[in-house]
């Protein structure tokens, strides 16, 4: 029996890594000073996104590039 969600599964980690990696650059390149609290935030949305999007591309329905893309896509536009 298979389950969508697999912890050992390394798109899970690839989606998780470029979604935090993504909000620590965005952080580090900002203008603003650095915000502990902000970027912990980010990494959180961006986490929040990425579980029910990456189990739907588990699921069959997308590839992992657009599970990438859809991810990031709405971490950004998650209002703040």
């Amino acid at each position: 029996m298979n389950t969508a969600i697999e912890y050992g599964n390394p798109d899970l980690w690839l989606v998780l890594l470029m979604l935090a990696a993504g909000a620590v650059s965005s952080a580090l390149l900002s203008t603003n000073p650095l915000n502990i609290r902000r970027l912990i935030g980010d990494v959180l949305r961006g986490v929040i996104v990425a579980i029910p999007l990456w189990t739907y591309g588990a699921l069959g329905h997308a590839s992992i590039l657009q599970v990438i893309v859809l991810a990031g896509l709405s971490a950004v536009a998650w209002p703040h």
